[in-house]
């Protein structure tokens, strides 16, 4: 088993906190040419039974009382609290292994065409649904939120990913459209408890 790294935004990390996001589709890089064989390329991400730790920003308050086996303050996270009284939040880049507070367990990858991506599948990206409570009749509406500002509405879970995922990926040339070859991984939660002796995660 080996550990990586893996950088969320904080929609996506609240989405995974809650359950609801249990796949995430990345980027194959460098495109194939043609068909693309998964046996011979190798996944940044891991394979089944490898594990990610999620980084996000994040900043660490300085404790009143620094002592033995307490060598850091206590660390607080954009995606619970942008109003958490801090002047500068670390970028998720820059979280190392022991801030981390969530470990995912990779429960399958596979290589497949961003359209291929199906409605359950986009659900379990961290697709938002909501009911219309005025209008019973009426379809449906799926909800995508960033940051609690932006709200779009679409009618199916595959339009708001594609969505989500343009406003991700378009500017760096893998827009929807384009149809990019994608990394898709499952992943489930791994219970953890952080301690103070090293402030890493650690199984129950």
């Amino acid at each position: 088993m080996q550990e990586r790294p893996i950088l969320f935004s904080e929609p996506m990390v609240r989405a995974i906190i809650s359950g609801a996001k249990t796949e995430t589709r990345r980027v194959v890089s460098p495109q194939p040419s043609g068909d693309c064989d998964q046996s011979e390329i190798r996944c940044p991400y891991g394979e089944t039974g490898d594990r990610l730790w999620v980084r996000e920003r994040f900043a660490v308050l300085p404790y009143t009382t620094p002592g033995p086996g307490v060598p850091f303050g206590d660390v607080v996270y954009y995606a619970d609290d942008p109003d958490a009284g801090v002047d500068t939040w670390r970028p998720s880049i820059h979280m190392p292994r022991w801030a981390s507070r969530i470990t995912l367990e990779v429960d399958g990858v596979a290589v497949e065409r961003l359209s291929q991506i199906t409605e359950m599948s986009a659900l379990a990206e961290g697709i938002e649904q909501r009911v219309d409570h005025v209008d019973a009749l009426r379809t449906q509406p799926i909800l995508w939120y960033e940051n609690g500002a932006v709200e779009l509405e679409y009618q199916t879970a595959r339009e708001a990913f594609f969505g989500l995922w343009d406003h991700i990926n378009s500017k760096r040339g893998f827009a929807a459209e384009s149809d990019p070859w994608v990394w898709a991984v499952r992943f489930h939660r791994v219970a953890t408890e952080v301690t103070n002796e090293g402030r890493g995660e650690h199984p129950r």
